[in-house]
């Protein structure tokens, strides 16, 4: 293999969870081959090419296929044209017209020239708790696939819960033309193969941010409107924590929408309290 497209990561969102996926998705391909070509197929305002570090220090160049939604978008980086030259590559038996799809549209020709397509729907998106809007918007991301490439691989990530019939099935459709599925946690491994039956075994392995090779800064600030006055605690160590924003503002409403039982904000002051005092090192 010297060729992956990647759906569903993100280079631009504030959402460090989300971005630390591609990182990781990066190093682990890297690992693989020092020569794989990695393209990440995301919503983005412009095509781009960023450069990861990984290893020791190693550059990897990264090539960024967008799509946009906006009406001021490039006609051929619009979804919705994206969306239709992929049915015309699918259903066309004439080679030249699916030649010529391919060429006016960089997602076809992205995915022609990828030994395989991956997607990992920001590791918790491949469900409708975050509207069926969202949820849709990646169904028909992963289609575009199917459509070019017949199949494509669903990477560790979170499957579920489903509220309806609908997203359900839409899963059901999903997994059932993807040629391997990979579940990060139990529960969506259970939920994943509920749906897809024996037609496939569904992998549990760990979530691909465990992979994250970890950098030391040279210089570390906050904003001081956010420090805590401890004055009874002494360290000279870091710590690192990766708190969940839309859990910690309450979800989309700002009112608690995911219906927690704890108070997340409370929760996640008091670990902070708790690790200061009770570790020194970095």
């Amino acid at each position: 293999m010297n060729s992956i497209a990647i759906l569903g990561t993100s280079i631009s969102s504030k959402n460090q969870g989300v971005q630390a996926l591609s990182a990781s998705l990066v190093g682990i391909c890297h690992q693989f081959s020092n020569d794989i070509h990695i393209t990440l197929m995301v919503g983005n305002h412009t095509p781009d090419c960023l450069t990861y570090k990984v290893g020791s220090g190693n550059q990897v160049s990264v090539n960024i296929i967008n799509y946009r939604l906006s009406p001021h978008s490039k006609t051929n980086e619009h979804f919705v044209w994206i969306i239709i030259m992929c049915i015309i590559y699918k259903y066309s038996n004439i080679k030249s017209i699916r030649s010529l799809v391919s060429n006016i549209t960089p997602w076809i020709t992205a995915m022609e020239n990828a030994d395989l397509v991956a997607d990992i729907r920001g590791g918790d998106s491949f469900s409708d708790i975050y509207g069926f809007r969202r949820y849709a918007l990646g169904f028909l991301v992963a289609w575009t696939a199917i459509l070019v490439k017949g199949s494509l691989i669903q990477l560790p990530q979170t499957y579920g819960p489903f509220s309806n019939s609908v997203t359900e099935m839409m899963a059901k459709y999903i997994f059932k033309k993807s040629s391997i599925i990979l579940a990060r946690d139990k529960r969506s491994q259970r939920i994943a193969s509920e749906l897809v039956g024996n037609i496939k075994k569904v992998m549990l392995v760990p979530d691909v941010a465990f992979c994250l090779e970890p950098s030391t800064e040279k210089d570390v600030s906050c904003d001081k409107n956010y420090v805590y006055r401890l004055d009874d605690i002494v360290s000279t160590g870091m710590i690192g924590l990766n708190i969940n924003g839309l859990v910690y503002n309450g979800g989309y409403n700002r009112n608690n929408m995911f219906n927690l039982v704890m108070d997340y904000r409370k929760y996640i002051v008091n670990l902070l309290i708790y690790l200061l005092r009770n570790q020194s090192n970095d």
